[in-house]
């Protein structure tokens, strides 16, 4: 779902993208503003973050979401899941 918002974005005014730290997503997505959804003070001054970012920042932190989203596209993830499958996990 966080591709597609990022995707679906107007690059001229993008929101804010927030995630949950727990998403697994997040390592691929730094740029968003994570959340502990458990710590509601922390969930709250995480959700005012994102509503009073200023545009410049907003800009920015869409670009970089953009650029993850073309480096690991469909033909990366071919690519690296049957690899990942066969790795012993750490």
């Amino acid at each position: 779902m966080a591709k597609e918002f990022i995707a679906a974005q107007d690059p001229e005014d993008p929101d804010v993208l927030t995630l949950s730290r727990f998403v697994g997503g997040t390592a691929q997505m730094p740029d968003a503003v994570l959340v502990n959804p458990h710590d509601i003070q922390a969930l709250y001054e995480g959700m005012q973050r994102a509503l009073r970012m200023p545009l410049a920042e907003r800009h920015a932190r869409y670009q970089a979401l953009v650029k993850g989203l073309r480096k690991q596209d469909l033909t990366w993830w071919r690519n690296t899941f049957p690899k990942a499958l066969t790795e012993p996990l750490a």
